[in-house]
């Protein structure tokens, strides 16, 4: 969770950067290893993300863990975000899948850029883990030099 707290803040950071949408992103890891693929050259964000995911899955028995992000919108309270979506796939003792869906305003909306709550969902396997989770993720987000404190300061209240 704590690869998935880092690269949801650099995912922050680079929405901040950049105009358009975020680039669909494989991130994995083995042995304190990351490798980052960005899928920008796709045909379309759809294929792209396909392409990561497939590529996630394939490399699950060579690696320790491995996340896919991208750009989407969602709709939550019957109001449609941007939100950068982090699917993951940790190997425990069994597999650990998590979403992590970060709404945000875009920087060039009204009121500029922030990021709301996020959600996160696991598997009911996992729920008695879900405060370590949780704190893992947060300690990935604030460890991120340069996304890690946007995300801090642009946080809104959710609801």
């Amino acid at each position: 969770m704590e690869l998935a707290g880092f690269f949801t803040a650099h995912a922050v950071w680079t929405v901040t950067l950049q105009k358009g949408a975020l680039p669909p992103m494989l991130v994995t890891e083995s042995a304190g290893e990351r490798t980052l693929l960005r899928f920008d050259k796709e045909e379309s964000m759809e294929l792209a993300v396909d392409k990561a995911r497939e590529l996630l899955e394939a490399s699950a028995k060579d690696t320790e863990r491995g996340i896919v992000l991208y750009d989407a919108f969602v709709t939550l309270n019957d109001e449609q975000y941007d939100a950068i979506i982090v699917q993951g796939l940790e190997h425990l003792p069994g597999d650990l899948k998590v979403e992590i869906v970060q709404p945000y305003r875009p920087p060039n909306a009204d009121g500029g850029f922030a990021v709301m709550q996020p959600k996160v969902s696991f598997p009911q396997a996992q729920v008695g883990f879900a405060e370590e989770l949780t704190e893992a993720f947060f300690r990935g987000l604030d460890s991120h030099e340069e996304g890690g404190p946007i995300w801090t300061q642009s946080i809104l209240a959710a609801g």
